[in-house]
């Protein structure tokens, strides 16, 4: 795992890479939040793609789960939400409780729905 400047990580998340190898590896951008029991998880799916990419002033909020997936700058991923093998652009709000599954999100979204976004 690689932290930029001013990152805040609380101590009961939970960040893996299931690649131990130097070359994969999980670049976090700089000032990003991550609450309590939030789940960050790289689990490569070929040598091409080693590198999941967390931009700058994201905030993870409490008990949300992240997994292969490409996030860009200045997000709010609220409580309980869930994003896998997404591609997030820039300022976007992902609401409590919602799940987005094999999605690309643009920029300057506010997405609340409660239940899975396909």
């Amino acid at each position: 795992m690689v932290f930029g400047e001013g990152c805040i990580i609380n101590p009961t998340c939970s960040i893996i890479c299931e690649r131990k190898e130097e070359n994969f590896k999980i670049i976090f951008g700089d000032y990003n939040i991550i609450e309590e029991r939030t789940v960050i998880v790289f689990k490569p799916t070929s040598e091409k793609e080693n590198v999941m990419r967390i931009g700058n002033y994201n905030i993870f909020g409490i008990k949300s789960y992240i997994g292969n997936s490409q996030i860009g700058d200045g997000n709010v991923i609220e409580a309980k939400a869930e994003i896998k093998d997404a591609l997030i652009g820039n300022y976007n709000i992902i609401g409590s409780d919602t799940k987005i599954t094999k999605k690309n999100i643009g920029s300057h979204y506010r997405i609340f729905y409660p239940g899975v976004m396909k």
